[in-house]
């Protein structure tokens, strides 16, 4: 009987750790796209060669919406990695991209890097 005991309050802590992450993962998600959206608004203001950074943090929005998808679907880190090689493959050629076409893959890697690494190892970034 204790043995039972002791495998049902460890199921029930890796399912509760397993929430953790996910909600932790989310809230990061969550923050990070926020932060990514005032600092493009403010570039976007700014102008002149602002404008790339703007379309750098723009870029982010994507990454963000999707994988706030796919963490509903326990898919996440696939369809990162899917992701990510693909931005890889046509950052091959990058002699050939303009530089908002650079700026859109580099924010894009950028952001589903920050998720992929914070998923792996989340860390409790809340503030006040």
């Amino acid at each position: 009987m204790e043995k039972d005991f002791k495998m049902l309050v460890e199921a029930y802590d890796k399912v509760r750790d397993d929430e953790n992450k996910y909600n932790t993962v989310e809230t990061f998600i969550e923050k990070r796209s926020s932060g990514a959206k005032k600092i493009e608004h403010s570039s976007r203001e700014k102008g002149g060669y602002s404008e790339l950074t703007a379309i750098h943090f723009k870029a982010k929005e994507v990454p963000y919406k999707k994988s706030l998808t796919h963490l509903n679907k326990n898919d996440l880190l696939n369809y990162i990695e899917n992701e990510v090689s693909d931005i890889h493959d046509k950052l091959k050629d990058w002699d050939k991209l303009t530089q908002k076409e650079f700026q859109i893959l580099m924010g894009q890697m950028e952001a589903y890097g920050e998720i992929y690494i914070e998923f792996k190892n989340p860390k409790n970034y809340s503030r006040k």
